[in-house]
């Protein structure tokens, strides 16, 4: 580690700044390669795996290692030890040497943007495919949007007391996940400066950055209630938050003590994050280890649904209201009104963790769609975002039971993490800003959906889409994995566990992402994939073993239990010791990490398995390790056991 906290630190000039708590969380997840040569590293790479991909935060070579090949090597080894997933992707300034390395380590250049920084520096983003959908293959600028002050602005375009700090914000890692921006108050701010040139300076930065202000209007009262939570602060700085919230930002970043002081109760209101430029880049860099999106926040909470009552309309419009975006409670209240007087019609749900309300949603059916008209969460912290995760993947299971072809999301004052998580869940918006989906159910062909998977990677996607239909005859593969009862219960049964996360009779479903952790012994599963959960001999419900769930396999790991643990610890899934029980004599574990189950309305027991393949011309075994399973045994076993298939 010395060796490569050393090498870092004689290339930082083109790697930028990264805490020493970012290399050693990395290396314990299994996320950081070194090479070697004759003791001593030769080059290392750095990297997150976000979603699908995996994603390089650095990539360095010893000097008098360059030219030999260690870079090569190095990329392979990612390659190969993720070949699952849909490339390698990185951030590399056109301007830098490694820039003409990456076509010689077979990445290909998929767009470009120009930087922040003073000298305007451009990011070329490269990808290295691993044959997968070229649907995929663009640049999601969904970065969020950081507001700056007058001082941090300063710091950014001249050498200010402060510069060294806030220009870290420059740094190409941190412009890949967020965008810096001004309001229209930077602008008036530098017009003031007694210093021409320093005046025309600031000026001509600030007409440069991305403004704000130009697509909103900020609410006459918002200054005064964000004076109200930080009134040790200037009605500048007031009226600057103001602007970032109605702009959208989802972080200001200042050096401000007494509007610091008020960072927490802004929060609380509001949920934009008041943070100095060092406290900014540290949650990011967490941010991108772990996921923004971390199931493992639901943990331990007593998460309910309840139909919202007229009475307690006022406290739903105080706490879920979109106060950043200017949104004024008589038009929520417009929208929820209507709908609270027509049971019958509107199903208006509240979500709720004890006293404290979660979030909520009011949707109707209408002409073949599930209409959503709110859909909402609180402050956007980590347990708002794994909860807007379940919300937006609620509306999609609606529509399937009820058979509706899609899911309309017409709330006009989305907050950033359900932007967030319909993206996340196959949502896309429409020119009029409207978020939809598709809905299929039941088995169908890929001549039926009218859709065309040119391979595994392309099929998988589009079933998930459409979920919950399976369609037939596209290639994907499935698998029947053998499970315990009590694994069962805590990963997919009707209990709240530790492992579930949240009680499927909560009417919140099941967390969208979970592992199961087995002995490492050769299985032939392999990512992606259908798995078909074979719950092993008899529970509570059940004499023999029995089919009691499908979902998809996401990613095969192969690991000493501490990497496994820690490689998946965001997910909330079974503690250090549990995994050591599971692993084999070699020491090693295997996760498997799957998402968007089904639990089976009428699970297949032994017997009736038995019953099936042998109309089939064949024998069921009950498996002791994942076994592979014909696509027409899967498309009767689904056929008898899915809610879903009329």
């Amino acid at each position: 580690m010395d060796e490569v906290l050393a090498l870092h630190r004689a290339n930082k000039r083109y790697l930028g700044f990264l805490p020493d708590a970012g290399f050693k969380d990395r290396a314990a997840a299994g996320t950081l390669l070194i090479a070697v040569a004759d003791d001593q590293v030769q080059g290392y790479v750095l990297y997150d795996l976000p979603g699908d991909l995996v994603k390089i935060v650095h990539l360095c070579v010893a000097e008098n290692s360059r030219g030999s090949g260690v870079a090569r090597r190095l990329v392979a080894e990612l390659s190969e030890r993720h070949a699952e997933r849909r490339g390698i992707k990185l951030a590399c300034r056109r301007s830098y040497p490694a820039s003409r390395l990456w076509p010689k380590l077979d990445f290909r250049p998929i767009g470009d943007r120009r930087g922040r920084s003073i000298e305007g520096h451009r990011l070329t983003v490269w990808l290295r495919d691993h044959g997968q959908p070229t649907l995929f293959d663009s640049i999601d600028d969904d970065r969020d949007l950081v507001a700056v002050d007058q001082m941090v602005f300063e710091d950014l375009v001249v050498d200010g007391a402060h510069a060294e700090e806030s220009r870290r914000l420059f740094d190409d890692w941190v412009e890949d996940l967020v965008e810096l921006c001004v309001t229209d108050l930077i602008a008036i701010e530098s017009n003031d400066c007694e210093e021409d040139a320093l005046r025309d300076v600031l000026v001509a930065a600030a007409n440069e950055w991305r403004n704000l202000s130009r697509s909103s209007s900020v609410p006459e009262d918002l200054p005064e209630r964000v004076g109200e939570l930080a009134p040790g602060a200037g009605e500048k700085d007031h009226r600057h938050v103001a602007a970032a919230l109605a702009g959208g930002a989802r972080y200001f970043v200042t050096r401000d003590g007494p509007l610091l002081a008020g960072a927490a109760a802004i929060a609380g209101e509001f949920g934009i994050e008041l943070l100095r430029p060092e406290e900014l880049i540290d949650c990011l860099d967490r941010d991108r280890r772990v996921g923004i999106y971390a199931p493992a926040a639901l943990q331990g909470t007593d998460i309910n649904t309840a139909r919202l009552a007229a009475v307690d309309q006022d406290s739903f419009t105080a706490v879920l209201l979109n106060n950043g975006a200017g949104e004024k409670g008589s038009r929520f209240r417009s929208i929820l009104r209507p709908a609270l007087a027509a049971p019958g019609d509107y199903e208006v749900e509240t979500v709720h963790d004890g006293a404290r309300l979660l979030g909520g949603f009011s949707r109707t059916a209408l002409n073949g769609s599930l209409k959503v008209e709110l859909l909402r969460v609180g402050a956007a912290d980590r347990l708002s975002r794994a909860v807007a995760r379940q919300l937006a993947f609620l509306q999609r299971r609606a529509a399937a039971e009820k058979r509706l072809g899609q899911v309309l999301i017409e709330d006009p004052h989305l907050s950033v993490p359900v932007h967030e998580a319909l993206r996340a869940e196959g949502f896309v918006s429409d020119e009029e800003g409207r978020w939809r989906c598709r809905v299929e159910t039941g088995l169908r062909t890929a001549e039926e959906l009218d859709v065309s998977p040119t391979d595994l990677f392309t099929a998988v996607a589009m079933e998930r889409s459409l979920w919950p239909v399976k369609i037939l005859g596209i290639g994907i593969p499935t698998f029947l994995v053998p499970i315990h009862p009590a694994w069962a219960e805590q990963l997919f049964d009707e209990g709240l566990s530790a492992q579930s996360l949240l009680s499927r009779e909560t009417g919140l479903g099941l967390s969208r992402e979970h592992v199961y952790y087995r002995a490492s012994r050769p299985s032939g599963a392999k990512a992606p994939a259908r798995l078909l959960w074979y719950v092993t001999g008899a529970d509570r419900g059940h004499s023999v073993g029995h089919v009691r769930a499908v979902s998809y396999l996401a990613d095969v790991s192969i690991d000493r239990p501490e990497r496994l643990h820690h490689k998946f610890s965001q997910l909330g899934v079974w503690e250090l010791e549990q995994i050591r029980q599971a692993a084999d004599a070699t020491g090693q574990a295997m996760a498997l990490r799957f998402v968007d189950t089904e639990v089976f309305a009428n699970p297949l027991d032994l017997n009736a398995l038995r019953s099936l393949c042998s109309d089939l011309g064949g024998s069921f075994y009950a498996p002791q390790s994942p076994m592979p399973v014909s696509e027409e045994i899967f498309s009767q076993i689904y056929r008898r056991s899915s809610a879903y298939v009329d």
